[in-house]
C-alpha cells in the first residue's frame, strides 16, 4: 500500500506502519510500502478544495484479498463513488492546455451519462488567480515606495543644484553651454543610480526573503484547507530586471530633474537672487495643455465604451489638468491650482463608486493611480495656500519667534516644500492601505464564520 504524504504527516505515518482501512462497512489493516510525493495523480482530490490530498493506493485485487469488497455492502451504506483519471499529453501543468479538447472525446467514447470534470486545469486556475492577487497587491506596495522615490531624487538634485547655484552661474557666463550642464548634473546622478540600482537589487534578494518566510508563516497558519505554501525563489533574469529598471527610473528622473535645472538665468543665480515668476504662460504650456484636454476626453469616451477602468480613472484627470493650464493664462495661478486640486480630489473619490454604477471590475493597482493622483492634488493645493496657512499658524500662536523661524523655509522653498510632502504623504498612505487591507481581512475572519454558523 502507498499512501500520500499529506497523508503520511497528518497520521505521522511511515514505511512499514500498519494502517487501518475502512471501506464498504468493513475494516482491514494493511502496510505502508511506500510514501508518495503531492503530484500526478497522488495529488488527486475530488472531495473539497483544499491544498492537501489524503490518499490510499492499493493494487488491483488488493482490497477483495483482505474481505473488503462492494457485494458485502451492509444495508444503508452509501457505496464508493467511482473516478477515472485521465492524464493529458504533456508536463504537469502544460497537459491543461489539452482539457477541451480532452473532454469532448472522452464525452463522445463514455456518453452523455458520465460527468466530465476538469479538476486540473480548475486547480491551476485557482492557483492563478491567487498567484495574481498576491502579485498585485505586493506590486501595487511597491509602486508606492517607487513613487516616493522619485520624488526623493527630484529632491536631493534640487538641493544640490541649489548648493552650487552661484558656480553653475558662472560656469554658464564663462561659455558652458546648457547641454553641457545638463551632462554635468546627469554624469553624477547616473554614478549614484548605478551603485544604488547594483546595492538595491543584492538587498532585494535578501528583503524579498523576509518577506517571503513572513508571509509563509502567516497563511500556513490555521485551518489546512485554506493554507498556502510559499516558498522564496528568484532567478537571476528577474534580478537583472529589476535593476535595470531602477536603474532607468532614477536615470531618466535625474535627466528630467537636469534639463528643469539647467534653465536658470545668469545674473540671479551668480548673484543668488531668488527666480523671477514668469507673468504669463508660455505658448508651449498652452499647446500642452489643449492636448491634455483632447487627450483626456477622447480617452474618457473610449474607457466609458470599452469599461476600462485605467481609463475612465486617469483620463478624466488629464481633461482637468489640460484645463487648468489653458486657464493660467487669464486667470491667476492660485486660483486655477485651488479649483483643478479641488475637482481631483473630488473625481478621485468618486471615480471608485462610479464603477460599481457602470459595473467596471476594480483591480488592486487601480489604487495606486487613486493614492498618487489625490496626494499630487492635495500637496499642489496645500502649496499654492501654504503662505495663507503659515500667516494664519503666525497668528494663532501670537507671533512666536520658533514658529515664525520655523515657517520661513518652507513657505520661501515652495517645490522643495511641496516634494517633502509629497513623499511623506505617500509613506502615510502606504502605512493606511496596508492597516485598511489587514482590518479587511480580519473583518472577512468574522463574516465567515457568522456565515458558517
Amino acid at each position: 500500500m502507498a499512501i500520500s504524504e499529506d497523508l503520511a504527516r497528518t497520521t505521522e505515518a511511515q514505511v512499514g506502519d500498519d494502517i487501518s482501512i475502512h471501506a464498504f462497512g468493513q475494516t482491514a489493516v494493511l502496510t505502508v510500502d511506500r510514501v508518495l510525493p503531492r503530484t500526478g495523480v497522488a495529488g488527486f482530490w475530488p472531495i473539497d478544495q483544499r491544498q492537501q490530498s489524503y490518499n490510499v493506493f492499493v493494487a488491483p485485487g488488493s482490497l477483495a484479498a483482505v474481505g473488503l469488497e462492494s457485494a458485502s455492502l451492509p444495508p444503508g451504506i452509501e457505496p464508493p463513488r467511482t473516478y477515472v483519471a485521465f492524464s493529458n499529453v504533456g508536463g504537469v501543468e502544460d497537459g491543461a492546455e489539452l482539457t477541451d479538447a480532452a473532454i469532448g472525446k472522452i464525452e463522445t467514447v463514455l456518453g452523455p451519462d458520465v460527468a466530465v470534470q476538469a479538476t486540473k486545469r480548475d486547480l491551476i486556475t485557482v492557483a492563478d488567480s491567487a498567484a495574481d492577487t498576491l502579485t498585485q497587491l505586493y506590486v501595487t506596495m511597491g509602486m508606492f515606495s517607487v513613487a516616493a522615490g522619485v520624488l526623493l531624487l527630484i529632491n536631493i538634485f534640487v538641493m544640490l543644484a541649489e548648493e552650487r547655484r552661484s558656480q553653475l552661474g558662472m560656469l554658464r557666463a564663462l561659455g558652458l553651454k546648457r547641454s553641457a550642464l545638463v551632462a554635468t548634473f546627469a554624469t553624477e546622478g547616473w554614478i549614484y543610480a548605478v551603485f544604488a540600482s547594483v546595492l538595491g537589487a543584492l538587498l532585494g534578494i535578501e528583503v524579498g526573503r523576509l518577506i517571503a518566510w513572513r508571509a509563509d508563516s502567516i497563511l500556513s497558519t490555521g485551518d489546512e484547507l485554506y493554507s498556502l505554501s510559499l516558498t522564496f525563489a528568484f532567478d537571476w533574469a528577474t534580478v537583472v530586471q529589476g535593476f535595470g529598471l531602477g536603474l532607468v527610473v532614477s536615470v531618466l528622473t535625474i535627466v528630467l530633474t537636469s534639463i528643469r535645472l539647467a534653465r536658470l538665468n545668469v545674473i540671479e543665480a551668480i548673484r543668488e537672487l531668488p527666480p523671477q515668476q514668469v507673468a504669463h504662460t508660455p505658448r508651449r504650456w498652452l499647446a500642452a495643455g489643449l492636448l491634455l484636454i483632447v487627450v483626456g476626453v477622447a480617452w474618457t469616451v473610449v474607457a466609458v465604451q470599452a469599461g476600462e477602468g485605467y481609463g475612465l480613472a486617469m483620463a478624466p484627470m488629464f481633461a482637468i489638468v489640460g484645463l487648468g493650464v489653458v486657464a493660467t493664462r487669464w486667470r491667476g495661478n492660485r486660483e486655477t491650482v485651488t479649483w483643478v486640486s479641488v475637482l481631483v480630489l473630488a473625481w478621485g473619490t468618486l471615480f471608485v463608486p462610479a464603477f460599481t454604477l457602470l459595473d467596471i471590475d476594480v483591480g488592486i493597482p487601480i489604487f495606486l493611480v487613486q493614492g498618487t493622483s489625490m496626494c499630487a492634488a492635495a500637496v499642489a493645493l496645500l502649496t499654492v495656500h501654504q503662505a495663507s496657512i503659515g500667516a494664519w499658524l503666525g497668528r494663532r500662536f501670537g507671533g512666536a519667534l520658533p514658529v515664525r523661524i520655523g515657517l520661513a523655509y518652507p513657505i520661501e522653498k515652495r517645490f522643495r516644500t511641496a516634494m517633502t510632502l509629497g513623499m511623506f504623504g505617500i509613506v502615510l498612505l502606504t502605512m493606511m492601505y496596508l492597516s485598511i487591507m489587514s482590518l479587511m481581512f480580519r473583518n472577512q475572519v468574522d463574516s465567515m464564520a457568522a456565515d458558517l454558523s
